[in-house]
């Protein structure tokens, strides 16, 4: 992943992680570039990597969505 990418990447899981992008709220491609200043390509690849995770799932084909995490999760993480 590029360097934009890896940041974007690291910047979205510390949102997810202090409640700044909570639960259900839906992300989209276009937004989330102007907001980092950057192409669509390295925020499609952050989506995916944090689809993998387990921490966004695909919302209507249209962007993706923040996933619930439950307090037993929550738990085996830490």
């Amino acid at each position: 992943m590029s360097k934009p990418g890896q940041t974007i990447l690291v910047a979205l899981r510390k949102m997810i992680a202090s409640g700044e992008l909570a639960a259900g709220e839906r992300l989209m491609e276009v937004p989330t570039a102007e907001l980092f200043g950057v192409s669509r390509m390295p925020v499609r690849m952050a989506f995916r990597t944090l689809e993998q995770e387990g921490l966004l799932v695909p919302f209507g084909g249209r962007g993706f969505q923040v996933r619930s995490i439950s307090p037993h999760e929550i738990a085996g993480a830490v």
